[in-house]
């Protein structure tokens, strides 16, 4: 009994900031890196295949209350293909990204190094309206206090929207994602006690309501969204003692700013900014789509015409 209180006394000081719950914030890192791209795909393109990269970077810190700060840089390259259908069409790609990152909170620093694997689709209607679904796996090799252990994370999100088009190339866009998946179990030595933490099955909510405005091959486009984390399981046990503490759910808003624009034939540029209005949390991201191949056009059709024979007649 004194040692599961010693236990349970430490738990309720230390582990509420345990390295292993830290790595719940590389599975929201990662669910983002699913959504950006497909946002990306809205821009107009004039071929069927893309090729593309972006550069994100995170940084948050920490001004008031319990430290929660991370800083960070993912790269992140695909490639896409658009196939048309009768009133609609669907874009199909998979992508690789890499993760350098740093957290940390008043127990100490947490290092993370992964790479990630995805595969996207989005399928684009004519009235506008639009779904898409992707899938996401990413292995995390972190260090804590010279601690190594490393953990792995599948993900999947499904999305749903339309854009609305106004006067003078103005449009309005709503969107809603719900993005879910497995953080498996792992296990690091932490001030000499053994944690190990069970499977985690994040539920990620994200709508968003966006205005953007086409200025000849410039798209400008400014975003409110609501985000909601929450999770299941993840319970923590220390030195073989089960504990209740469960990694922290989440609500945050955030303002951001997108700007595509087509610098030569065949390629454009892109950025985006992602602005936390509860937290110094920023998402920046800038990168570069390549076009290539021609992308099947739309079989004209023109009416029958038929010119009657004229009789045979003799010319004098």
């Amino acid at each position: 009994m004194k040692r599961l209180f010693g236990v349970l006394l430490s738990v309720s000081f230390l582990f509420g900031e345990s390295p292993l719950f830290m790595q719940t914030r590389y599975v929201e890192i990662e669910q983002n890196l699913q959504r950006k791209h497909l946002e990306q795909i809205h821009y107009p393109s004039l071929s069927s295949w893309r090729a593309w990269g972006i550069v994100h970077t995170k940084i948050k810190k920490t001004f008031i209350g319990e430290q929660d700060d991370c800083m960070g840089v993912m790269p992140q390259i695909g490639v896409d293909k658009e196939f048309p259908l009768i009133g609609s069409k669907i874009f199909l790609g998979v992508d690789v990204s890499a993760e350098m990152l740093n957290s940390s909170n008043s127990q100490g620093s947490l290092g993370n190094y992964g790479f990630g694997l995805g595969g996207y689709m989005l399928w684009k209607w004519d009235n506008d309206i639009f779904a898409s679904f992707s899938m996401r796996y990413a292995q995390f090799f972190q260090t804590y206090h010279s601690q190594p252990f490393s953990n792995a994370t599948w993900l999947f999100d499904l999305g749903v929207g339309k854009r609305f088009a106004l006067p003078n190339e103005y449009f309005l866009q709503t969107e809603f994602n719900f993005g879910t998946g497995i953080l498996l179990d792992s296990e690091a030595v932490v001030n000499g006690r053994n944690e190990v933490m069970k499977p985690w099955a994040p539920f990620s909510f994200l709508g968003s309501v966006s205005v953007g405005k086409m200025l000849g091959k410039h798209q400008v486009q400014t975003k409110v969204k609501m985000l909601y984390d929450v999770g299941a399981g993840g319970e923590l046990m220390v030195d073989d003692i089960a504990t209740l503490i469960t990694p922290k759910q989440k609500f945050d808003m955030f303002i951001g700013i997108d700007y595509n624009a087509q610098l030569l034939e065949g390629s454009s540029f892109y950025i985006y900014a992602d602005f936390s209005a509860l937290n110094l949390d920023v998402n920046l991201g800038v990168g570069i789509k390549v076009e290539f191949g021609f992308k099947q056009s739309d079989l004209m059709s023109y009416p029958a015409r038929s010119l009657k024979k004229l009789p045979t007649t003799d010319l004098q």
